[in-house]
This record gives structure tokens, C-alpha cells and sequence, in this order.
């Protein structure tokens, strides 16, 4: 029964991708993240960067199905009276992403984002010394999965660029101990093949 399940869905899949239109681009960006929740203490946003390839899927003449790839940096800063720390974690974050279209240039999406970490880093600087510790050596304190809602704007470009703004708020704590919650806005750059 569940082969019979999969079978279904592989054909439904294939029919709505050759009903409509299809193409594929890449995107890259900064990111600008924080932790959020009651045991996040006094940090505050990491500048970080994100980039992968996404399939627009048409569904209607204005509305569009996004599933992406991205690599992407998250992260927080805090700087203390002596010591600055940082926590700069790599996710594998892949938006499933509803995106209309309200005019020709302006369209806006939403939807839902699970994440897999990929590598959790811990930076501590006091000014003189720096330590960085990464890995398996902290990725006890992290949880494997993340998962967060999306919203955002953009705009369509010439040639088939586009730029976007997006808001991605985490549901899940990323910690295992702790109620941690990764937050950021995204500024992206995108192209259409």
C-alpha cells in the first residue's frame, strides 16, 4: 500500500510539473540572525550569508510553487563587558515556499522551512585570545532539525533577476537544552534559467 502511495504521488508530481511551467535559478544572500526565547540571554544579530538553487513551479498564471536548497549560515553575537562569543551553525534549509504574484514586478510568498544542521561553531574572543570550538565537540548541545514559518516580499528584475526580503521565525528550540529559537531576515538575489 505504501509503494502504491508512491507511485501515486511520483505520477501526480510528474503530471503537474509538465502542465505547467517549470524553471529552475539560483540563489545568494546575506542574512541577518538572532536567537530569540526565554534562554537566548543578551544576543543580538550576526551578518551571514546564504545561497542555493530553487525549482518555480508554475500552478496558475500568478501563483508559483518554490521548493529551494539553500545553504545558510545562522547564528547570534554577544559582547560582553570582556569577551565577545558567537555561535555561527551551517543548516541545509529547504523552503517550501507558496509565492503570488500582485503585479508584474511585486510578488510576496510564504510557507514553511525545515532545516538540517549541518556543522554548530562556537566562537569566544576576549580581545587577546581566540578560541573556537566546532563540530562534534559541541554538537551534543544542538538539535539535528529546525523548523520555521517564512514570509516575504520581492521583486522582479530584467533578465529574469528578482530580489526578495524575507522573515523566518523558528518554531522549534535549536538546542537541546533551552528554549532557543533561530530568527533572521534574509536579502536575496535571485536568477531564473
Amino acid at each position: 500500500m505504501k509503494n502504491l502511495l508512491y507511485v501515486l504521488m511520483f505520477f501526480g508530481l510528474t503530471n503537474l510539473l509538465n502542465a505547467q511551467q517549470t524553471d529552475f535559478g539560483v540563489r545568494v544572500g546575506s542574512s541577518f540572525t538572532n536567537f530569540d526565547g526565554i534562554d537566548r540571554g543578551g544576543s543580538s544579530f550576526g551578518v551571514w550569508f546564504h545561497g542555493g538553487a530553487f525549482v518555480s513551479i508554475g500552478i496558475s498564471n500568478n501563483v508559483v510553487f518554490e521548493p529551494a536548497l539553500l545553504f545558510a549560515r545562522k547564528g547570534a553575537i554577544n559582547t560582553g563587558l570582556t569577551s565577545k562569543w558567537s555561535a555561527r551553525n551551517d543548516y541545509l534549509d529547504i523552503p517550501l515556499v507558496l509565492k503570488g504574484n500582485v503585479s508584474e514586478v511585486l510578488f510576496v510568498f510564504f510557507g514553511i522551512q525545515p532545516s538540517l544542521l549541518i556543522k554548530p561553531v562556537a566562537i569566544i574572543d576576549d580581545g587577546s585570545n581566540r578560541i573556537t570550538v566546532g563540530g562534534d565537540e559541541i554538537r551534543d548541545l544542538y538539535k539535528e532539525f529546525d523548523f520555521a514559518g517564512i514570509i516575504g516580499l520581492g521583486f522582479n528584475l530584467p533578465l529574469g533577476l528578482s530580489t526578495q526580503v524575507s522573515y523566518e521565525h523558528g518554531f522549534t528550540s535549536i538546542f537541546e537544552n533551552g528554549e532557543i529559537f533561530n530568527r533572521g531576515i534574509k536579502l536575496s538575489l535571485s536568477k531564473l534559467f
